[in-house]
């Protein structure tokens, strides 16, 4: 029997890169559509998940980053239902986990975004494991340097 089971009916990937006349930027976007993941004492569906990173930059401006575009649609979680996501948030799976929604980590010049990020912390739940389940549906990521550019999952 599976600890656990993801699914989805379709995943796209892109990544942009444009260099020219001193200025930098790159989108890195990922999608996934039609997404099911059922784990121990989580049921999670959801009709889109989209995470977009965009970097970009002059030498006179420095870097600039944004996750804008990033949303999961027609989210639910354990049977309630959470909509439509545009902004990052934690939803709290009470003695078991966690829920994070379009998680944003930002460093200089650089972005990544994960859509939806599972952990389940219980591991009486999770007995074949020797830690958490830790599960990241829909990664973008995009740096400004002018010769790496960004990377999707």
């Amino acid at each position: 029997m599976p600890l656990g089971v993801v699914t989805d009916s379709a995943i796209s990937v892109a990544n942009v890169p444009t260099v020219g006349n001193g200025y930098v930027e790159d989108l890195a976007v990922a999608t996934t559509n039609g997404l099911a993941i059922h784990l121990p004492g989580i049921t999670l569906t959801a009709g889109t998940v989209r995470a977009s990173a965009y970097t970009s930059g002059t030498p006179d401006s420095g870097p600039t980053t944004s996750a804008a575009g990033s949303t999961i649609q027609d989210l639910t979680i354990n049977g309630t239902t959470y909509a439509n996501i545009d902004h990052p948030m934690t939803i709290p799976i009470l003695g078991l986990g966690e829920v994070r929604l379009l998680e944003t980590t930002e460093g200089c010049g650089s972005i990544a975004v994960n859509a939806i990020h599972v952990i389940v912390y219980d591991l009486a739940l999770t007995p074949l494991l020797d830690e958490s389940v830790d599960v990241i549906i829909a990664h973008a990521e995009s740096e400004e340097t002018g010769t790496q550019f960004g990377n999707n999952q």
